[in-house]
């Protein structure tokens, strides 16, 4: 998206593509790691869903990511890890989203698995039911007839998708859930209260 701007001194550029630049400099030279602060600020929409993919691309190809924001719903969106932190501490993963405190310290090196909720939602409530019963999935009924359920990755939840539409459920939507950074500080800094 910078190409037009390339004799554009940088003082005049928007915040968004300030950020763009910002970025296009910090991966001229193929870091192996990338520390990335409020990466999308001040960024419009199609910007930001071009970041998502190119730091995914990114991560796929082995550069280890750090992300620092406050927009949890966008970082959601974007991670496979998360650690709050409080003045410069940090304080918890939340439940599925990263070492838990004790790990955290062992001096691990490898990335946790990750599980993130699930939602599906299917034509027939019954057949779905069945369904997760018979796979032997541990879901949470949701009053609408849909299930919660955890999947440790993008991979595994195609897996399952395949696998559902294969038992004849008629899958309407799966999907993860989003908000539920967002809830999981919520609930922890209410606990610290």
């Amino acid at each position: 998206h910078l190409d037009e701007m390339a004799r554009t001194p940088a003082r005049v550029l928007s915040r968004g593509q300030k950020q763009r630049l910002g970025l296009a400099r910090a991966l001229i030279h193929a870091p192996k790691v990338l520390l990335l602060d409020e990466p999308a600020a001040g960024m419009d929409p199609r910007s930001r869903a071009d970041l998502r993919v190119l730091l995914r691309d990114l991560a796929s190809g082995g550069t280890t990511i750090l992300l620092s924001s406050h927009i949890l719903t966008e970082m959601e969106e974007m991670v496979d890890g998360v650690v709050f932190m409080s003045h410069g501490t940090a304080v918890a993963s939340p439940p599925g989203w990263g070492p838990t405190p004790d790990q955290a310290g062992s001096g691990v090196a490898a990335p946790l698995p990750i599980q993130r909720t699930w939602r599906m939602r299917a034509l027939d409530t019954g057949r779905l039911s069945q369904w997760t019963h018979s796979a032997q999935l541990s879901v949470t009924a949701e009053e609408d007839g849909a299930v919660r359920l955890s999947v440790a990755d993008d991979a595994a939840a195609a897996r399952l998708l395949r696998e559902a539409v294969e038992a004849g459920v008629e899958v309407v939507s799966f999907a993860p859930l989003s908000g539920t950074l967002e809830e999981a500080y919520l609930a922890m800094e209410g606990e610290r209260r």
